[in-house]
């Protein structure tokens, strides 16, 4: 497991969930917490595996140094703050009213952006 997909999860949830919505809306409805269970079972696995091998995991993206690249440092403070980012937004997805396409795309936008937040180094 990577924590990569902790913030491309939902971000490819928040592209597709209009292109879901708009073919088969029962099916659109679902897309999201679908995600979101998805994303708290990626972070869950991490925090075992942080918790058995005893250090944090740091991921480096863009092939560049710290200062001008992307790090991602995946600890267990880190891995709890998107636990609660994910587990405070699937309780407020379910519930809130259907139907509101634009609302849910944002969510999962916010979503992606407080994952990167809490594990950004």
């Amino acid at each position: 497991m990577n924590g990569i997909w902790l913030v491309a999860l939902p971000l490819l949830g928040a592209f597709l969930l209009p292109i879901i919505y708009r073919q088969h809306t029962s099916v659109g409805y679902w897309t999201g917490p679908i995600i979101l269970i998805l994303n708290l079972a990626i972070a869950l696995g991490l925090w075992d595996r942080v918790a058995t091998d005893g250090e944090p995991h740091s991921i480096a993206m863009g092939g560049f140094s710290a200062p001008l690249g992307i790090l991602f440092y995946v600890d267990q403070l880190a891995l709890l703050f998107v636990i609660l980012v994910v587990l405070g937004t699937l309780i407020l997805w379910l519930g809130k009213e259907r139907g509101r396409i634009q609302e849910e795309t944002l969510l999962l936008l916010i979503v992606a952006g407080g994952c990167g937040l809490a594990l950004s180094g």
